[in-house]
């Protein structure tokens, strides 16, 4: 949408918004109706603080209105992701919290610090899931299940890894229980799960949790696809840092292939394999080789039209240098 476009349907809106506060009272349902329409607007626009207060605003009439609890759970859950998409990972937290907690009208603890919030969320999420078990709406309860494993994400960027890995393993636990779920969405749970064990440098559980979910994508695709390749090169970076080199170094080599077959020509992905196995090369004294695999991997990336900055050729620079320094010592 160009920016003369989103001003006229702006105007457009807040003019409906204005008419209905005035001939309707400004907690009619249709205000909130109104103002959902605006707040998506403005966030597709990336305008977030004025996306935010709409959005918050129809959340309180809709609460007044006694809506359906799912309709507004979903609203929370919006309003949380606004928030992430600002790396605002508290107020995004507290929005997820809100979300889940409304799905069976807990209340949530906006008195709370932040650092009781964090030691209470574990125990408030489990009552949320003795809820919903009773209530018995499966789709609910894949909500919840969703919600959790958003929320596990933000945790793990916080670095708080321990109520990341009760998120992640709540989400999987619920899943598991569902027809709604796939077998394909636990393993994008389990996947999550690996990583922040490894975070945790618990690595031999981690490597033995990624290699579970391997093995079972294995088993349910009839060949090779990038999903495979992302959890072959993630189970490559565990094994690195375990300092399983050759492990490492071969998982790499399974998920390049796998993406020179089935990804586009020049996909950044084939080049960030390379550059991770060139990396593992150096590590082990390997200068000759592992050069020529950053080469390779910058070809790639000049092919897919990165730009310097971007981290996958920025990292393969940096290990250039020291390549460099490397050779004449």
């Amino acid at each position: 949408i160009e920016r003369s476009q989103f001003d006229k349907v702006i105007k457009h809106n807040i003019d409906l918004l204005n008419m209905a506060k005035v001939e309707l009272g400004e907690d009619c349902i249709e205000v909130a109706t109104v103002l959902h329409k605006v707040g998506s607007c403005y966030a597709k626009m990336d305008m977030y603080k004025k996306a935010i207060s709409c959005f918050k605003k129809e959340g309180k009439i809709r609460l007044k209105h006694g809506d359906d609890p799912k309709q507004v759970s979903t609203l929370l859950m919006h309003i949380a992701t606004l928030y992430q998409d600002q790396k605002l990972w508290d107020e995004a937290l507290i929005f997820y919290e809100k979300s889940v907690l409304h799905l069976t009208h807990i209340p949530s603890s906006d008195d709370h610090s932040q650092e009781e919030k964090e030691v209470s969320i574990v125990d408030e999420l489990k009552k949320v899931e003795v809820e919903l078990e009773k209530v018995g709406d499966e789709k609910l309860v894949v909500l919840f299940a969703d919600t959790m494993n958003d929320m596990g994400n933000l945790y793990s960027k916080k670095g708080s890894y321990d109520e990341a890995l009760c998120c992640y393993e709540t989400s999987l636990q619920i899943k598991s229980k569902t027809i709604f779920c796939s077998m394909e969405e636990n393993f994008g749970t389990k996947t999550n799960i690996g990583w922040v064990l490894c975070k945790m440098k618990s690595f031999d559980v981690s490597i033995k949790c990624l290699e579970e979910v391997l093995r079972d994508q294995r088993q349910l695709y009839e060949q090779d696809n990038a999903d495979l390749a992302s959890t072959l090169s993630m189970l490559g970076k565990v094994n690195a840092k375990a300092k399983h080199y050759i492990k490492a170094f071969e998982c790499h080599a399974d998920a390049l292939k796998i993406r020179e077959n089935v990804l586009r020509k020049g996909d950044p992905l084939v080049g960030k394999s390379l550059s991770d196995m060139a990396k593992i090369l150096y590590g082990q004294h390997q200068c000759k080789q592992s050069w020529e695999l950053c080469e390779k991997a910058l070809k790639v990336f000049n092919q897919a039209e990165l730009l310097p900055n971007h981290q996958y050729v920025a990292d393969t620079r940096k290990l250039i240098k020291k390549l460099i320094v490397t050779k004449s010592n």
